[in-house]
């Protein structure tokens, strides 16, 4: 996983998607990765805006449709947001943004539930096929605020 936290050309990799075929983020049966620790220092009392995720991924083809679902946390891993879905994946490696400068993932945040206690960005690899293989070489946050 280590090579999923810089844009450095190499790449994290999810040789299947997981047990089942379904396409739905919520599927227990996916493939979940965990991220955490960004370094976020938003000042206390700051008002936060959105919050952008990008993803630097790829599949081994577009066949079963594989793309890679996105929840954020604030406590920890305990509770998530929605999640939101990139498009249908390629072989070429490709910048997705999911979330934007104004997108709050539903939520109200507060600066504390960004600090690397809190914060959790979770990913579930999902297609039609359970061989389906994914690579991903960076997960970034970008967290607009107002002071």
């Amino acid at each position: 996983p280590d090579s999923a936290c810089a844009s450095d050309g190499f790449s994290a990799h999810d040789n299947g998607s997981g047990t089942s075929t379904i396409t739905d983020c919520g599927d227990a049966g996916k493939d979940r990765h965990v991220f955490w620790n960004y370094g976020a220092a938003i000042p206390v009392g700051a008002t936060i805006n959105g919050i952008e995720v990008r993803l630097d991924a790829k599949a081994n083809s577009s066949a079963d449709s594989p793309s890679i679902c996105v929840e954020l946390s604030w406590d920890g891993g305990t509770t998530w947001t929605a999640p939101q879905a990139t498009s249908v994946l390629g072989s070429g490696l490709t910048t997705l943004l999911l979330g934007s400068a104004a997108n709050t993932w539903g939520r109200a945040w507060t600066p504390a539930e960004l600090a690397d206690a809190n914060f959790r960005v979770r990913l579930t690899d999902i297609a039609g096929a359970s061989s389906q293989g994914f690579a991903l070489d960076w997960v970034a946050v970008n967290v607009t605020y107002t002071p």
